[in-house]
């Protein structure tokens, strides 16, 4: 879920990594921006035991590598961008509803990605 009253902690990260790591099955890319949620003693704890997963840092102000960033703008000033909810509870549900929705449209995701200045990343073969 989103946070609409607050931010994702350290613990909270490490939560959503444990459940990405328990879904997917070989080594886990994350690219990560430089966010203080992302730094501490749990954290380097928490990878230090966790060695399937590969980070790959941003640059500290580089947006534009930031695949995340195009799908917000989607989301911020085409998606809702006259959605006035009646609190934060109908707009989590809102930003949640679209981006289930993204998930099955991989045209529209590869578009996005593409407004960042990462290469699209290709299947591996073995």
């Amino acid at each position: 879920a989103t946070e609409p009253d607050g931010f994702y902690t350290t613990d909270k990260v490490i939560e959503f990594l444990r459940a990405l790591l328990k879904h997917l099955r070989g080594k886990v890319v994350v690219v990560w921006d430089r966010g203080s949620n992302h730094k501490g003693p749990l954290m380097r704890k928490f990878l230090s035991r966790n060695r399937r997963r590969a980070l790959e840092m941003l640059p500290p102000w580089a947006p534009e590598l930031n695949p995340v960033e195009p799908v917000w703008s989607w989301l911020k000033y085409g998606e809702l961008a006259n959605f006035v909810p009646v609190d934060t509870e109908v707009l989590d549900d809102e930003i949640l509803d679209r981006l289930f929705g993204l998930k099955f449209d991989p045209e529209l995701l590869r578009s996005l990605w593409k407004r960042s200045d990462l290469p699209f990343p290709q299947k591996v073969t073995q």
